[in-house]
């Protein structure tokens, strides 16, 4: 009976091992750097048989450069790190401000504070467009969309869907809106 593949492969694994643990005893007793010193001479040797030591020689230089744009990138990690730190301050500041939990700066106060402004800013718009001719005549329009849009959200039937086409051709008649783009049809 034959010696199978596996057997074979672990009898070559032991005397490889073998081998080298004989190896690595004489050098640690004559020389311990000799094989580092030797691969290192064994590979310039190699490089330089080859016509490609420059080149090597580049490819480590690029290499050492991108080891020192990693700790760059690792530096300006932190600094990013500590932005956002400062951001969240800043966030649990506006909280105080906005009368929020200035304790519980987490995600939840981030989207109160939000909410808080997007509230202020609807009740600015409506304040600035109504002190302006053109943004009068803009938030009527909004105004008029929104219904628009809420009608057709609630037609269940061909016939309302034509009513609030109708509605939606006499805004266009009555000027509210230059009709750009639409032919004064009804939708398909």
């Amino acid at each position: 009976m034959g010696i199978s593949h596996t057997e074979k492969e672990s009898w070559k694994k032991r005397i490889e091992q073998r081998f080298d643990r004989e190896i690595g005893r004489i050098c640690a007793e004559h020389e311990p750097g000799f094989q580092g010193r030797m691969d290192r001479d064994i590979m310039a040797a190699t490089l330089s048989d080859l016509g490609i030591s420059a080149q090597k020689a580049q490819i480590q230089e690029l290499e050492l450069q991108g080891v020192e744009i990693d700790r760059q990138r690792s530096l300006l990690d932190d600094q990013r790190q500590s932005i956002r730190r400062r951001v969240g301050t800043l966030h649990c500041e506006i909280a105080g401000i906005l009368k929020l939990d200035p304790n519980n700066c987490g995600y939840g106060e981030e989207y109160k504070v939000s909410q808080r402004i997007d509230a202020q800013k609807q009740t600015v718009t409506r304040r600035l467009m109504a002190s302006d001719p053109i943004g009068q005549q803009i938030v009527q329009l909004h105004q008029e969309r929104d219904t628009l849009l809420d009608l057709v959200s609630l037609a269940t039937t061909k016939a309302q869907f034509e009513q609030v086409w109708d509605r939606y051709q006499q805004l266009l008649q009555n000027g509210h809106r230059s009709g750009s783009g639409h032919n004064g049809q009804k939708a398909q």
